[in-house]
């Protein structure tokens, strides 16, 4: 994107910043510690913040249309996705034992693991990946409403992460597509029913995934529960994105120029993939007060929001660093990072 478009979303990188925020924390386990179960619901709605955002800016900045920047674009989650298959790969092979046939085994096991799409905390990146790779062969840069809302239903029946990520990436398409006045309506970000309609489901969601997270009595522990719980945080977070987004283009059309949020962007994107680095450690530290040590109430909501604060902070420090590495040539290849 060019310097002018970049200030014309400075909500959007804001919102962005926050949602990394809150899933640094969610990963930390403040949902448990706090006592705020809800907590766990408003964590997936930022995360589907983060496959709107994706959605929406492939288009905008011209991903979409041009094979060159979109075998870029699958090449730079390709990258991150092998590094963390080999971490995983040589932890498994060194610590978990060598039982008879066990390079086999752990070799079907990671095979497994990634083509599954729906386990681990790497699954962002796997499914934006399958995504961007689905979109690039089919050659679709526009989603109509009835493939959003059919995703979103798909990813609360079969609770496939996949079809969750899908929903995200398709509603950014339609909003950009929309925008730029290339739908059967007219031009202009969303019709006012879709608006409204949008909104009206946000909020629904919203409400629904808080109650039903928070007051587990409401609704008997089964597939029915997660599954509207899913729906009511996919559909909050498509709310939120096109909050932010409504909120950009209010301010262009009224000439209002906000300072230059390219930093923000990138420090978003950078603390969202490095903090996947320090989770297991972070998360593992935080179980094992909370469960081994029987760490409850105001000190273990403590423990988990300076274990958060920490998480973030070793992250913010290497969205500030890596950079000004990239910059030399030896270490060029950390700007495919971001």
């Amino acid at each position: 994107m060019d310097k002018e478009q970049k200030k014309i979303y400075v909500t959007a990188d804001y919102a962005k910043l926050c949602a990394a925020a809150i899933v640094v924390f969610g990963h930390c386990y403040l949902a448990d510690a706090a006592g705020m179960a809800w907590f766990a619901g408003l964590v997936k709605a930022a995360v589907q913040m983060f496959f709107v955002f994706n959605g929406y800016f492939l288009y905008k900045n011209g991903t979409l249309h041009s094979q060159e920047k979109m075998k870029r674009y699958c090449r730079r989650f390709l990258f991150l996705l092998c590094g963390w298959i080999l971490i995983y790969y040589l932890w498994n092979m060194l610590f978990t034992g060598h039982q008879q046939g066990w390079f086999y085994t752990y070799t079907i096991q990671t095979v497994q693991w990634v083509c599954g799409l729906n386990d681990g905390h790497l699954w962002y990146v796997q499914n934006l990946l399958a995504i961007a790779v689905l979109l690039y062969l089919l050659d679709k840069s526009s989603a109509s409403v009835w493939e959003v809302v059919a995703a979103a239903l798909l990813a609360g029946i079969t609770g496939g992460l996949l079809f969750r990520a899908l929903a995200g990436v398709l509603f950014g398409l339609r909003l950009a597509d929309m925008e730029a006045g290339r739908g059967k309506e007219k031009a202009g970000n969303l019709t006012n029913v879709e608006q409204i309609a949008y909104t009206v489901l946000g909020t629904a969601g919203f409400a629904v995934m808080v109650i039903i997270y928070q007051c587990p009595n409401v609704m008997a522990e089964s597939a029915w529960r997660d599954g509207a719980a899913g729906i009511g945080s996919i559909f909050a977070g498509m709310m939120f994105a096109l909050a932010a987004i409504e909120a950009d283009l209010l301010l262009q059309r009224h000439g209002v120029r906000l300072p230059d949020s390219g930093c923000v962007r990138k420090m978003s994107a950078i603390i969202y993939f490095i903090h996947l680095m320090i989770v297991p450690l972070s998360a593992a530290a935080v179980k094992y007060l909370l469960v081994n040590r029987g760490v409850v109430g105001r000190e273990g909501m403590m423990w988990s929001l300076s274990v958060g604060l920490l998480t973030f902070a070793v992250s913010a420090l290497a969205a500030i660093v890596m950079p000004a590495l990239a910059r030399f040539r030896w270490f060029a290849w950390l700007g495919k990072l971001y």
